[in-house]
């Protein structure tokens, strides 16, 4: 046991919640610390969905390419580490307590000038910069959190690019509530004369995307939407004229590796060959994540994620049970219709999470029955559900779908 360790974790964990603090505060930290706010080597990913699937695609071929990385993600599924990693590795305990250290110090040095302190986030996105700095990576990734705009990530005013995802409706009380005002706040990572790489599906956020780049002067490149195909456990798919393959199930991996391969091909002039392995070996936890034989994970936590998960689900062959939990101030009651509606599912489990937002069994259970009359299981806890249907009913293909947190919750117990 790392007891210095737990104690640093402890006092990030015990950062009290919803304060936020604004960029300028953000800049005055990174700079007490000597971290260059240009950041010309960073590729800024922000978007709804498959941020980090894209850290993770471009990260995967920088390496292979022979350039250090270093990735900023969140959230964590199990350890706060993985919020922090160079060359594809988490960063070590030690190495965690050492550089937090060093910005707590940092910190103690501002409050006394009268700054407020910083939130978790921030903390986080600055202990990731000041140990990217120390081991002196070729390229930095940065995946938003909530935002864009407003994003403690977008202080860099000289980024190498700016990529974004697909964009759909979350997050609805920071960020508005629809798809325009959404886009908006997404674009707002878009830098003067930078190029963006941006997810070219829906009409009225692309014409968004446009306009913003276009006042920015950022040359663009629009990723439209290919098909592929599943063969063994793996997608293969043709961009640009090239094929690639990508080692999961989820056909939605394919627009995400698209934008990877767009930045790395358009911006840093990455040999397609290169761009192939590096994409074949690729990883990124908890996304359609092959656990064990007959079981998977996936992190599809909101409306457009759940719609990803179903369609991969169309093309997977066997008798499918589900084990579902969500958070409360999610939009629950539409994931749950759309999971009824495509009638993928013979067995329906339910169990609660271990965390302050998650939904209610009984409420999950009453909006279920109103949408399917198919079997519906009710467990205590999510450790409870997963150990009783992964050793009971083990010819069924059991997919678990909801939240980080019931992915997090699994991959904790399956280690």
């Amino acid at each position: 046991m790392n007891r210095e360790y737990d104690s640093v974790v402890d006092k990030l964990y015990n950062i009290p919640r919803g304060a936020k603090t604004d960029l300028e505060h953000t800049r005055e930290l990174l700079k007490a610390l000597d971290v260059d706010l240009k950041g010309n080597n960073i590729i800024h990913v922000a978007g709804t969905n498959g941020k980090g699937s894209v850290c993770s695609y471009i990260g995967s071929v920088l390496r292979e390419e022979g350039f250090t990385t270093g990735v900023f993600s969140s959230p964590h599924l199990v350890k706060i580490n993985e919020r922090i990693s160079i060359d594809g590795i988490d960063i070590s305990d030690d190495d965690f307590v050492d550089i937090y250290y060093k910005v707590e110090e940092a910190v103690t040095a501002l409050l006394k000038e009268g700054f407020a302190p910083p939130t978790f986030f921030e903390y986080m996105l600055v202990m990731a910069m000041l140990a990217f700095k120390e081991a002196q990576v070729d390229y930095i990734i940065l995946e938003t959190g909530l935002g864009g705009r407003l994003d403690q990530t977008n202080v860099f005013t000289e980024p190498l690019a700016t990529v974004i995802t697909h964009i759909g409706i979350d997050h609805t009380e920071f960020l508005g509530d629809t798809i325009e005002s959404i886009a908006y706040e997404k674009a707002g990572i878009i830098k003067q004369n930078v190029p963006l790489i941006f997810c070219d599906i829906e009409q009225n956020v692309s014409t968004i995307m446009k306009e913003v780049a276009n006042k920015h002067c950022a040359p663009v490149y629009a990723v439209s939407l290919v098909e592929g195909e599943l063969k063994d456990g793996k997608i293969t798919f043709v961009y640009d004229a090239y094929e690639y393959e990508l080692n999961t199930v989820a056909k939605y991996q394919i627009m995400n590796a698209s934008l990877a391969i767009s930045f790395l091909a358009n911006v840093l002039h990455i040999d397609k060959d290169v761009i192939k392995v590096g994409l074949s070996n690729a990883f990124w936890k908890g996304r359609m994540q092959q656990i064990r034989p007959n079981v998977y994970i996936d992190g599809g936590h909101n409306v457009d994620g759940i719609e990803a998960f179903i369609e991969t689900l169309k093309d997977m062959k066997g008798t499918k049970a589900l084990l579902f939990s969500m958070v409360a101030d999610k939009d629950y009651e539409h994931v749950i219709e759309l999971i009824c509606k495509a009638k993928l599912f013979e067995t329906i489990v339910l169990a609660k999470m271990n965390n302050y937002r998650a939904l209610e069994v009984s409420v999950m259970k009453s909006v279920f029955e109103k949408y399917t009359d198919v079997p519906i299981f009710v467990e205590n806890d999510v450790k409870t559900a997963f150990k009783k249907w992964t050793s009971s009913r083990k010819e069924d293909i059991l997919f678990c779908v909801g939240s980080l947190y019931l992915v997090g919750e699994i991959m904790e117990e399956d280690i």
